[in-house]
């Protein structure tokens, strides 16, 4: 009787699937689109208000430097986490 519902719940796994994985590959095309979608946002953003660009720029440049700080301290302790 155990196996009956072994089986039942594997088969209904496999019937699932394929509506799964093409559920995964649509929400895949929505994010690169909203990605694209940014970067133009992000373009109109940076001829029509160049203060909010040049503050976006800034806040990019500080973000970039913190992770290659963290790359340094991990590099110059190898058994401890980094930024401790």
């Amino acid at each position: 009787m155990e196996w009956i519902i072994g089986i039942a719940v594997f088969v209904a796994i496999l019937g699932l699937l394929p509506w799964m994985l093409s559920d995964t590959r649509k929400r895949q095309k929505r994010r690169d689109s909203s990605g694209s979608v940014m970067a133009v946002g992000g373009a109109i953003t940076g001829v029509f208000e160049p203060e909010k660009a040049a503050a976006m720029q800034e806040i990019e440049t500080r973000q970039q430097l913190e992770l290659t700080d963290e790359d340094e301290a991990a590099k110059d302790d190898p058994g401890g986490k980094p930024g401790t």
